[in-house]
């Protein structure tokens, strides 16, 4: 989605953070789905980062897709976060100024539950 969003390859460094625009894209089709009582599912790379996920299922996200290896980091990251603190989460990220601000936002509350957002692995921090 964000290679289609923003017209450059997914694997440009540049864009591989969380962008603002991405956010509010996503939100545009999680509530399309909601008017039209559909479900909605997130897969590929984004769906398989913890934070991604966080900030997915506070957005709504039904369902999420990803590759086998991606799967215990994604429970252990999700089983961390309550839903209303994802939804809380989301609301910060959405209005963020830069992916910066939405990276920060994430890794902090990673780090107050005494998690990593980056990376495959969430481990406790040491």
């Amino acid at each position: 989605m964000t290679q289609h969003l923003l017209a450059v390859d997914h694997t440009n460094a540049r864009v591989s953070r969380l962008r603002p625009a991405v956010i509010r894209a996503i939100d545009c089709a999680v509530r399309s789905a909601r008017d039209a009582h559909r479900p909605i599912c997130v897969c590929g790379e984004m769906a398989g980062d913890p934070a991604s996920a966080v900030l997915l299922m506070g957005m709504g996200i039904d369902t999420l897709s990803m590759a086998p290896s991606c799967i215990p980091a994604i429970k252990r990251a999700l089983r961390a976060f309550s839903r209303q603190r994802a939804r809380f989460l989301f609301a910060e990220a959405i209005g963020a100024e830069n992916p910066s601000k939405v990276h920060s936002l994430l890794s902090e509350a990673f780090e107050d539950l005494g998690l990593r957002a980056a990376g495959p692995q969430i481990v406790g921090k040491r």
